[in-house]
């Protein structure tokens, strides 16, 4: 049975504790509404807590425990400066940071007083200095380890990790390693000797080489070069010579093992085209599909063979190879098909040229051939073509550019002395065409005779040329190339052939017809 505590004793522990009571006692172990002495605050222990373990106010214990752990400031400053820091502003915590100058390094610095009680440094930049310092290798060990391994340094010990130029003892070149490329095994040789090595592990013997060429029915005519170089060879099957590689050899008997392709490229391409080589009935039918008849013997896929439409009847030499690929045979049909599929439609291209200002006056050609038509907006009637009208060309009267057609103009003739020849030529009234031809060329003015429209001079040149070329059958003056950037070449005549005074009394004598001036 629990023995029953006095209530006046347990009144006497509440407030030798510094509580004050503020209810009758209610028990050893339940709550008991008291008030602290020290401080005024209000609480609920219990009896049993108190008379076992004391303290009273829980508020009061928690500052007298923070109290017996405050630092004292100066003891703190104290400390840092043994430690190697001089603060920078006032102790606040011991576990606040704390502005500080590291008297070692010099470092600015904020370290928890408590961390550098404790034993730690304080400065991050001295700790990765003596971390780094720790885990540094010995210059001299690690020189003599790299030593024999079988490099000379040629500089001193830069890091485990840095580049460090080094003589190979073998072959004496120079390269760059690591340290811990080198323990690694990653370089156990210089690169050099490294390769030489290898290739000394992969390289073929004499006897694999001249043993894998005779698999592939090639006999060696000197001694083996090396696996990927040309090797002069005898070809078993033509007896001719060859140049074949190890490598090569090695393909052809990985493809097939039991049965490679035998003699030189020559013979292995002759067993291809006999193999693939189709027979005369088989080419029939694949050509018959593109309802084409063979008339000729099949030699090959890329051998003419000739052949007959069975759709227009024309014939046709047809190779079996470039037909199925194109997925036509006749030339004549493909023509005629690519001819349609790109022609014009009638009545888009008389759509075409009302939308540009012409009515044509004649059935529609073709793309290119003048279609002649009457111009809206002048009346003319002109021929340009449906590629004319697309380009923006039309109507050469109405046009903003070259030879204006209403325009008063010239024509005349000219005589030049270094070439031997006779010219005629139109140009506008108000253009330097003559003055060029004479400057540049050296052509001399025999006569001029001026029109009042560009279309009259352009005639009466027509008439001049037409007895030229068609009724005399003369040839031209000068060359293309003698006439430089202005042109006009081909209205010349040899002056041997022509003289220009002729050239002017033809003119007059057709004058009757035309409005000009002598």
């Amino acid at each position: 049975m629990a023995k029953v505590v006095d209530p006046d004793y347990a009144a006497s522990i509440m407030q030798k504790n510094n509580l004050n009571p503020l209810e009758p006692y209610p028990g050893a172990a339940k709550p008991w509404q008291v008030q602290c002495v020290i401080c005024g605050t209000f609480g609920s222990p219990t009896f049993a807590h108190i008379n076992a373990r004391g303290g009273g106010c829980k508020f009061c214990g928690k500052k007298r425990s923070a109290d017996s752990k405050r630092v004292n400031p100066d003891a703190a400053v104290a400390l840092m400066r043994l430690k190697g820091f001089e603060p920078l502003e006032t102790f606040r915590a011991g576990k606040s940071p704390w502005k500080c100058i590291h008297i070692t390094c010099g470092s600015l610095v904020s370290p928890q007083y408590t961390n550098v009680a404790g034993g730690q440094g304080g400065c991050k930049y001295c700790g990765k200095l003596q971390s780094a310092n720790k885990r540094r290798l010995d210059a001299t060990e690690v020189t003599a380890e790299i030593i024999k391994l079988g490099f000379i340094p040629l500089q001193e010990y830069p890091g485990s990790k840095k580049k460090w130029a080094c003589k190979c003892v073998l072959c004496g070149s120079k390269f760059l390693t690591t340290l811990e490329q080198v323990r690694g095994g990653a370089h156990p040789l210089c690169i050099h000797c490294n390769r030489k090595q290898m290739g000394i592990k992969r390289r073929t013997s004499n006897e694999v080489a001249v043993t894998l060429m005779k698999q592939v029915g090639l006999s060696p005519l000197e001694t083996f070069p090396g696996a990927s170089k040309l090797w002069k060879c005898k070809c078993n099957l033509c007896h001719s010579e060859t140049n074949f590689r190890v490598i090569s050899a090695r393909l052809r008997i990985a493809k097939d093992h039991s049965n490679p392709y035998q003699g030189c490229e020559e013979c292995v391409f002759a067993r291809i085209g006999k193999e693939r080589l189709l027979d005369q009935a088989e080419a029939e039918r694949r050509l018959g599909a593109l309802n084409m008849k063979i008339i000729g013997t099949y030699l090959g896929t890329h051998e003419p063979v000739k052949a007959v439409c069975g759709e227009c009847g024309a014939e046709n030499e047809v190779q079996l190879g470039k037909a199925f690929y194109r997925g036509r045979a006749c030339n004549h049909c493909s023509l005629r098909g690519r001819a349609a599929a790109s022609r014009t439609p009638e009545a888009t291209a008389i759509a075409r040229m009302l939308k540009a200002g012409f009515r044509p006056l004649v059935p529609y050609v073709n793309y290119n051939a003048p279609w002649k038509s009457t111009h809206l907006a002048c009346g003319n009637e002109v021929s340009p073509s449906l590629g004319a009208i697309k380009n923006g060309g039309g109507c050469p009267s109405c046009a903003k550019y070259g030879f204006d057609m209403t325009s008063p103009a010239v024509l005349y003739v000219l005589y030049n002395h270094k070439y031997q020849a006779v010219k005629v030529g139109i140009t506008g009234i108000n253009t330097n065409r003559i003055q060029r031809l004479y400057k540049q060329h050296g052509w001399t003015i025999v006569k001029w005779f001026r029109f009042k429209t560009g279309r009259e001079a352009r005639d009466l040149e027509r008439v001049i040329l037409n007895w030229w070329r068609t009724d005399l059958n003369l040839s031209f003056g000068i060359e293309a190339a003698s006439a430089g950037k202005l042109g006009g070449w081909t209205e010349t005549v040899p002056s041997s052939d022509m003289s220009p005074e002729n050239v002017v009394k033809f003119a007059r004598s057709v004058m009757g017809s035309f409005d000009g001036e002598s």
